[in-house]
């Protein structure tokens, strides 16, 4: 089948201040620019808040509280058919990533495997309803080293998460 692309609407919270609000990308410029024609949507997405696999993704929870206006049931229904997948995980967010992105806490390793940061031990209740989620929805977890730069912070230095993937290699710093 054709690639299809999907345009979520890129407003994340965490740039809606008079400071940073001029850093957003202009999203159809840049569509427009690569000759891409995506399907456009009008649900508040942050790409780094999607992790995929073949038919699941996992995203933080913060989805819920950038689109308020949209019932969670109806929600999850609309991201299903644009992401195309059967399920999607939700996991609490991070509470020191203002960001909210899943894709710095958990990546899959297989359909049924994810890999996730190390508990740190500074957060219990949050490490374990991390764990939770994904042992309720049916996958394993292994746990990577973490050793973020500061203690809730702003830089993504010790992320280890955010490797690079290739057919049948991770590079993992």
């Amino acid at each position: 089948s054709a690639t299809k692309y999907v345009q979520f609407r890129y407003y994340p919270d965490y740039l809606r201040t008079k400071r940073w609000e001029r850093t957003i990308t202009d999203t159809t410029y840049v569509c427009n620019a690569l000759g891409l024609s995506p399907i456009l949507s009008d649900i508040i997405v942050d790409g780094g808040n999607i992790v995929r696999s073949a038919d699941t993704v996992i995203m933080c929870d913060k989805v819920f509280r950038e689109n308020p206006a949209i019932p969670e049931m109806i929600l999850i229904k609309r991201l299903q058919q644009l992401l195309g997948v059967g399920r999607i995980i939700f996991i609490p967010q991070d509470p020191c990533d203002f960001t909210g992105h899943a894709d710095g806490m958990v990546r899959f390793l297989d359909a049924d495997t994810v890999l996730i940061n190390r508990d740190t031990g500074d957060d219990a209740h949050f490490y374990t309803a991390l764990r939770m989620s994904l042992h309720n929805a049916g996958l394993r977890y292994v746990e990577v080293p973490y050793v973020p730069d500061n203690s809730c912070y702003d830089s993504a230095i010790g992320l280890y998460l955010n490797f690079l993937q290739m057919e049948n290699v991770i590079l993992l710093p």
